[in-house]
């Protein structure tokens, strides 16, 4: 069997692995083989794990992520057998929930970045086919003070699609984005570099301050924004090469998996305001969820990037 999967499966039967023998893991590779793998390492266990798939998988992923890359030592001190050359044993489960507690009001842990810079992109779409090229038609900013989790500036522009340049009835209905509001606006090129302009007046690009940019999934970045650059022959922004994933920040925080924003503002008791689909207003929405998670002493690191 391979070793990844055998890892899991002694993870999601509540043991723990020791891993010396694996120096430098790629903690990122290794949750999202993780989460990947879950259905089939449940369907093919010899015996029920009892727990619903989403809370076992990802409560597991929470303990994942918590080993560092230099290897994990057990101190635990149950029986341990091996399998394949790995010791195993069976040491509590620990919830990530249970290490986070509320901070004392405008208290927030430090944070390893100065800035996060809060994007949610919206592009053309249809509802029965798959739109090629796909185009950014939205492009909103929020930098948010990685201290006091305010945010400070926005940079926001609608954009002019130049392949498919009618708006679909489906888009406009998803996206509440009419025809006359992206007609006439900057071009994808034009918009990248308004944005990169606003960025050096924020000084962002002058080396005083770190930032990174806060996603609501890998889309924007990991598809969208690398095809566009690709076929509109446009050089990928280099600071847009990592960022966080909110989504995963929020199940490292919570250990509660939620596929999209709207579970994530319920799940913290949180309203969802404007718009669902509109760039500006999730952008505004996942700004909210990041500053609750932090008010909770939850450090955010990179979640995503490219080489």
């Amino acid at each position: 069997m391979n070793k990844n999967v055998l890892l899991l499966c002694c993870i999601l039967r509540r043991s723990q692995t020791v891993f010396s023998v694996i120096k430098n893991y790629d903690l990122v590779k290794f949750e999202y083989i993780f989460c990947q793998s879950y259905r089939f390492i449940s369907s093919s266990a010899n015996q029920p794990l009892g727990w619903p798939v989403k809370q076992r998988s990802y409560s597991y992923s929470i303990w994942a992520a918590k080993i560092t890359t230099q290897g994990l030592t057990s101190t635990s001190t149950n029986t341990t057998t091996s399998i394949g050359g790995v010791r195993v044993g069976s040491p509590p489960l620990v919830m990530a929930s249970s290490q986070l507690t509320n901070r004392p009001a405008g208290a927030f842990s430090h944070q390893k970045f100065d800035y996060f810079l809060v994007l949610d992109f919206e592009a053309t779409c249809d509802k029965e086919t798959r739109m090629y090229p796909q185009e950014i038609i939205e492009l909103p900013v929020l930098k948010v003070n990685g201290k006091t989790f305010e945010t400070e500036a926005e940079f926001h522009t609608y954009v002019q699609p130049t392949s498919n340049r009618q708006l679909t009835q489906f888009c406009t209905e998803l996206t509440g984005i009419t025809q006359s509001m992206v007609d006439g606006q900057p071009t994808f090129q034009e918009s990248l570099k308004m944005l990169n302009d606003w960025m050096v007046q924020q000084d962002l690009l002058s080396g005083n301050n770190s930032f990174i940019f806060v996603t609501c999934g890998d889309w924007d970045f990991r598809k969208q924004l690398t095809h566009q650059c690709e076929y509109t022959g446009v050089q990928f922004p280099h600071y847009c090469k990592q960022w966080v994933n909110i989504k995963k920040a929020f199940a490292r925080a919570t250990g509660t998996y939620c596929k999209g924003m709207p579970g994530m503002l319920d799940k913290l008791h949180l309203t969802l305001d404007g718009r669902h689909h509109s760039g500006i207003d999730d952008s505004r929405n996942i700004a909210k969820i990041l500053k609750e998670i932090a008010k909770k002493g939850f450090v955010f690191e990179r979640t995503g990037w490219l080489e």
